[in-house]
């Protein structure tokens, strides 16, 4: 380093408060602190314990190849990138429901109901309950918020394995071959009758593993939901809005998504 930009850098660190020896011992060396800062405002920094002998760690080579990788200490100060149990962006389980009613009528077909999502999500699985003893088939679309345009059948998430009970009351699934299954936040969801048979009411179910919404707690899915619902009437005309959260929505006969926290 030339004699006189190395004077002016330890002056310049003397005047703040800092040491700097850019060449003692093959290290930089910084006492205090390290402080970066931002092209505007603000700054991050590292600091140094109170302890005459701290430990010096070794960063890892590369980058990890998961998102969700962290680090840890081999005990000697070598550190490395692991996957720790629990840890996840989209760890707070939650269940996103579409109830149809016919009023003690078959529902019609081709009835969607729609909802806006707002947080990122991955579905886990799908139920479906329905009464009295018959057959239902769904399918699920989706389209991002910011598109503007509601979803429809060739926006379908299911591919091949659209979710459906045949004479029974039940339906369950968690291997959903050939679905879409993770989602961004601020999407449009919706679940459509396909086709129908005796049943006069059903609640389609999904179960997601989603992130964190705003004022919520740890295993808590927080807030509650503004929920939203089309074809509520045998007309098809459009439905009240529901800010029922947690059990089968109000305000009409049939099409009305619901949101339940843990």
């Amino acid at each position: 380093m030339d004699p006189t930009e190395e004077y002016l850098r330890n002056a310049y660190a003397v005047a703040v408060g800092r040491t700097v020896h850019p060449e003692a011992t093959g290290m930089l060396q910084v006492h205090r602190s390290i402080e970066l800062f931002g092209n505007s405002v603000g700054s991050v920094g590292f600091r140094a314990p109170a302890t005459s002998l701290g430990p010096i760690y070794v960063l890892p080579a590369s980058d990890s190849s998961v998102g969700t990788a962290v680090l840890v200490t081999d005990g000697s100060g070598n550190l490395g990138w692991a996957t720790v149990s629990g840890i996840s962006t989209t760890e707070i389980t939650s269940t996103i429901g579409f109830s149809f009613d016919g009023a003690s009528s078959v529902p019609e077909v081709n009835k969607a109901a729609f909802v806006r999502l707002p947080w990122a999500f991955t579905i886990q699985d799908v139920s479906i309950l329905a009464t009295p003893l018959g057959s239902i088939r769904f399918d699920l679309w989706a389209t991002p918020f910011t598109s503007g345009q509601l979803p429809k059948r060739e926006n379908s998430i299911t591919g091949s394995a659209p979710p459906a009970l045949v004479a029974a009351n039940t339906y369950y699934a968690a291997t959903l071959t050939g679905w879409t299954t993770s989602f961004a936040s601020n999407m449009n969801f919706a679940a459509n009758i396909d086709s129908i048979s005796v049943v006069t009411w059903a609640v389609l179910e999904l179960t997601v593993l989603r992130e964190s919404s705003p004022g919520a707690t740890s295993g808590s899915g927080g807030g509650s939901a503004v929920l939203r619902f089309i074809g509520a009437h045998g007309d098809g005309g459009v439905g009240a809005t529901a800010t029922e959260v947690g059990s089968r929505p109000y305000g009409g006969d049939y099409g009305g998504p619901y949101v339940c926290p843990p």
